[in-house]
């Protein structure tokens, strides 16, 4: 080929310090103490391959037309997005990615993707998922996981498999994220898979952090469990106290034990020092009241959300009140022969077993058979365990025989005086 130059100063013995252009001064490539050459002046120097400018230097700056890569893999894509991104100095970036949409197939293990590189050192590796499985704003559709790896010593293994894992999930929708298996390759390299019990749709994603290693993307499903060297992580509550799945939730300085709230929605309130005011299983705050407004504590209902009863206070007390609109009511009749009914209720005086208390009152079953509704409870039934399930009495369902026999009375009073 040839080569022409307009103005070549050599200086030396074979050696060009620099390459002017005659026409423009202030533009010349030069190495006077050093390999690199530099670019002086405002005329861009373009850099193409086939008849295409891949990058331009201009005093304006540099101006890349295409992605850049290292060592042939993208880091900066032509959207002028990083990509691939290991760390930044020493810190390990966390970067996102998108979860395959499962096209409303259920029950699929899904292959999130693997970590390699985990040294025996207590290395960790952090996922957070956001699962969509639908094409609205409805909680029902979302749920969000977290997902937490950490790698053990040879000393410290469970069954060949060098770690732990631990699977915690919230939201409306947590069946999307019903269990993690984590299985191990190598001591360096593990999978991780979770499974979806209801499909997920677009838009799911997640984020990965961890403190060593590289992180490869896989993003696809099957209905096969993963099989291998692996452990299983079933969901566990947020905000434990300890390692145990059935640990304890700490508010503040409060604690509330694994057995206070059962998986089937039973609350226990567990309180041995509540024998003062001071110290209450339950103290509910209500509103400053005066006159009869009424704030409320708590109200009761049916699994249909009816309401049955409520507590409230005003500035005269608290109030226990059940359901009683006429709304709710109908086919109305008058108490019959409320007197005689009253008056065959036994009343008794009775000790309480394991105690030196005597008191007046009811016998439940003795009760139930004049007014049944005042007794909750069968007698002589037991719980599931064999203990008594004891029968309770509402006072309160006495009161309208109470007031139907006064007022029989009073008219029997009132014939008399008239007679």
């Amino acid at each position: 080929s040839n080569a022409r130059f307009k103005d070549l100063y050599l200086s030396g013995t074979s050696r060009a310090s620099s390459f002017v252009d005659a026409g423009n001064s202030n533009n010349y490539l030069d190495s006077p103490s050093s390999s690199v050459w530099r670019l002086n002046g405002s005329s861009a120097v373009n850099i193409a391959a086939n008849g295409t400018t891949f990058l331009s230097v201009a005093a304006s700056g540099i101006n890349a037309q295409a992605a850049i890569q290292i060592s042939g893999t993208t880091v900066i894509d032509s959207s002028r997005n990083l990509t691939n991104i290991q760390s930044f100095d020493t810190v390990l970036v966390p970067r996102t990615f998108s979860l395959p949409n499962t096209n409303s197939n259920t029950n699929q293990w899904m292959y999130i993707g693997r970590a390699t590189g985990l040294g025996q050192h207590g290395a960790s590796v952090a996922i957070s998922l956001r699962v969509n499985s639908g094409y609205n704003a409805s909680g029902a559709q979302n749920a969000e996981g977290y997902i937490r790896f950490k790698t053990s010593n040879a000393n410290s293994n469970q069954g060949g498999f060098y770690g732990d894992a631990q699977l915690y999930r919230f939201g409306q929708n947590i069946a999307a994220l019903q269990q993690l298996k984590v299985v191990q390759v190598s001591n360096s390299e593990y999978r991780f898979y979770i499974l979806t019990s209801s499909f997920t749709g677009d838009n799911s994603s997640y984020t990965v952090e961890q403190s060593s290693g590289s992180w490869v993307n896989v993003g696809t499903y099957s209905s096969t469990a993963p099989t291998g060297t692996l452990i299983t992580a079933d969901p566990r509550r947020i905000f434990t106290s300890g390692f145990a799945q059935n640990d304890n939730l700490n508010l503040g300085t409060g604690t509330i034990d694994s057995g206070d709230i059962t998986s089937t929605g039973t609350v226990y309130l567990d309180n041995p020092g509540n024998a003062s005011t001071s110290n209450p299983n339950i103290d509910s705050l209500g509103v400053y009241t005066t006159g009869t407004a009424y704030s409320y504590h708590a109200l009761f209902k049916d699994g249909n959300g009816n309401l049955k009863g409520q507590i409230t206070h005003n500035q005269y007390g608290a109030q226990f009140s059940n359901l009683s609109d006429y709304r709710a009511k109908e086919d109305y009749q008058e108490i019959a022969d409320a007197t005689s009914r009253l008056l065959s209720i036994p009343v008794r005086n009775f000790q309480w077993k394991g105690s030196d208390l005597r008191t007046d009152g009811f016998i439940a079953h003795e009760l139930a058979e004049i007014v049944p509704e005042a007794v909750i409870g069968e007698k002589d039934a037991l719980l599931q365990d064999g203990t008594p399930a004891y029968q309770c009495i509402d006072q309160a369902k006495l009161i309208p025989l109470l007031v139907k026999t006064i007022q029989e009375l009073e008219a029997r009073i009132t014939a008399l005086e008239g007679a």
